[in-house]
C-alpha cells in the first residue's frame, strides 16, 4: 500500500509540475483584473481556517473604510451560475444547500459585506466588480488558483497537524510540496491550541530562502445559544458551563479543536464527527436519531446540542431541531493576533 501511494504522489506530483510550467510560459491563460485581488488560501487539504481568516480581513478592510467583495467557490451548493448571497444592503441565501455552508456562514459574522459564490471563480470575480465596484476581491482558497493574477497570496498553515501530515497527496495532506510557498506573499500560522514546533522548523527555512513575511494567530472561542423565538444566535454567558451534558455535532475539516472547546463550555458525552461539509438534510433520520431515547421512546429533553457556526447554519433548518426538543449550543471562532500591524 506504501508502494501505490508513492507512485501515486510522484503522478501527483508531475501533474503540479506541468501545470505551473503551463503557467509560466503561457500556455494557460491567466486573468487579470483592474482592482487588486486578494487570495486567502491553503497548502493542505482540510480545515486551516481559512473562513475565519476570511473574517479577520474583511474585518480589517471594513474598518478602514475600504469597500470589498468575498468570493468563494460555494463548495457542494445547489444553484448554478453565480450566485449573490449577500449584497451591501440585504441577505439574499439564508439556505446553505444553494450557495454552500461556509458562503452562508459567513453572513451570519459580515453584515454590509457582497458575498458572491461561483464554481467560475473568474466569471464571480467580474460580477462581483460589475454589481458592487469593490476596492479589493476577497478570494476565499485561491492559493491553487493560478488562472487567477492575484495582488497578494496569504497561505494558513497549520501548526497544530503532525508533521507526517505534511507529505504530498494521498500520501499526507499537502496540495503541493512546501516549496511552492515561494509563490506566497505571506504565511499565517494558525495555532488551534496545540502546537507542533517541528512544522515551522520545516516551512521557515523556505519561507527565509524566499524572504517570505509570516506571522501567527490562534483561535478566541464564544458561546452562544440558538433562540426558538426570535430564530436567532445569542451571546450564552461563556464563564460558567452550561448545565446540560451535550452531543458535540461537527462535519469540519479538523474536528479536534472543536471537542476541546465544547468541552470547555459544556460536559460532551457523546461526539459524533461527519464529513467536511456534511449533508445533514439528507441524513436528518441519522441526526435525528442522536436526540431520540429509545429507551422511554421520547426525545432526550435534558441534553444539548454543541456544535460549530458552520454546522449550525445547516443543522437549524432541520424539522426535527424546529421542534423546539432541544437546546441548541454555537461554538464560534474568531482570529486573533498580536501582529495586526504588520498584518
Amino acid at each position: 500500500m506504501r508502494f501505490l501511494l508513492h507512485i501515486a504522489s510522484l503522478f501527483y506530483l508531475s501533474l503540479i509540475k506541468i501545470r505551473l510550467l503551463f503557467y509560466r510560459f503561457s500556455f494557460l491563460k491567466q486573468h487579470v483584473f483592474d482592482i487588486p485581488v486578494v487570495s486567502i488560501g491553503n497548502i493542505t487539504v482540510g480545515g486551516t481556517g481559512k473562513t475565519p481568516m476570511v473574517v479577520y480581513f474583511s474585518q480589517l478592510l471594513t474598518k478602514q473604510n475600504i469597500k470589498h467583495a468575498i468570493v468563494s467557490r460555494g463548495y457542494k451548493k445547489t444553484a448554478g451560475g453565480t450566485t449573490i448571497v449577500q449584497d451591501y444592503n440585504t441577505k439574499h441565501i439564508n439556505n446553505p444547500t444553494l450557495a454552500g455552508d461556509e458562503p452562508v456562514m459567513l453572513t451570519y459574522k459580515l453584515k454590509n459585506v457582497p458575498i458572491i459564490v461561483d464554481s467560475n471563480k473568474v466569471r464571480a470575480i467580474r460580477v462581483a466588480i460589475e454589481k458592487f465596484c469593490p476596492e479589493i476581491i476577497l478570494l476565499d482558497d485561491g492559493f491553487q488558483s493560478l488562472y487567477i493574477n492575484k495582488k497578494k497570496d496569504c497561505v494558513l498553515i497549520d501548526s497544530s497537524l503532525p508533521i507526517k501530515e505534511y507529505k504530498l497527496m494521498p500520501k499526507g495532506r499537502l496540495r503541493e510540496p512546501l516549496l511552492a510557498l515561494g509563490r506566497s506573499d505571506f504565511v499565517v500560522f494558525v495555532n488551534k491550541g496545540t502546537i507542533n514546533d517541528s512544522i515551522k522548523e520545516t516551512v521557515l527555512p523556505i519561507l527565509n530562502q524566499y524572504t517570505t513575511p509570516y506571522l501567527s494567530v490562534s483561535f478566541q472561542s464564544k458561546l452562544y445559544q440558538h433562540n426558538y423565538n426570535t430564530q436567532s444566535l445569542e451571546l450564552a454567558d461563556s464563564k460558567e458551563q452550561v448545565d446540560l451534558s451535550c452531543v458535540a455535532i461537527s462535519g469540519i475539516g479538523s474536528a479536534g479543536p472543536f471537542i476541546e472547546e465544547a468541552n470547555k463550555f459544556c460536559h460532551v458525552y457523546e461526539n459524533y464527527s461527519f464529513p467536511d461539509h456534511y449533508n445533514y438534510q439528507q441524513n436528518e433520520k441519522h441526526f435525528d436519531s442522536i436526540i431520540w431515547d429509545k429507551d422511554v421512546g421520547r426525545r432526550k429533553s435534558d441534553v444539548g446540542i454543541i456544535t460549530t457556526l458552520k454546522d449550525y447554519v445547516k443543522i437549524i433548518h432541520l424539522p426535527c431541531v424546529q421542534l423546539k426538543q432541544c437546546s441548541l449550543y454555537v461554538v464560534d471562532i474568531n482570529i486573533v493576533t498580536g501582529d495586526e500591524e504588520k498584518l
